[in-house]
């Protein structure tokens, strides 16, 4: 009997198939678990959805409350009091 195949072949197309029953099985698992649960997925998701807004509104207001108080003090001013220019020379940075 003549063979056209190495067993290579042959080992590489079995592994190839069971991976994809694998995957399969493992799809068909998680789309059950998805129609019970689904009342429980959605509710999580909503959760994490409800936090990243909370987060994000929570950390713009106080974005906006830094810039309040950091723009009270300011006049129109081109200088501030007390700043002197500062030169950099060759020798000092080596």
């Amino acid at each position: 009997m003549f063979r056209f195949y190495s067993s290579t072949i042959s080992n590489a197309s079995r592994s190839i198939a069971s991976w994809t029953l694998s995957l399969g099985l493992f799809l068909l698992a998680l789309g059950v678990l998805v129609i019970i649960l689904k009342t429980v997925i959605v509710l999580f998701i909503a959760g994490a959805f409800l936090l990243a807004g909370v987060v994000c509104v929570s950390t713009a207001i106080k974005m906006y409350i830094r810039l309040f108080f950091s723009n009270r003090g300011e006049d129109d001013s081109p200088f501030r009091e007390n700043v002197r220019p500062h030169q950099n020379h060759r020798d000092e940075i080596f």
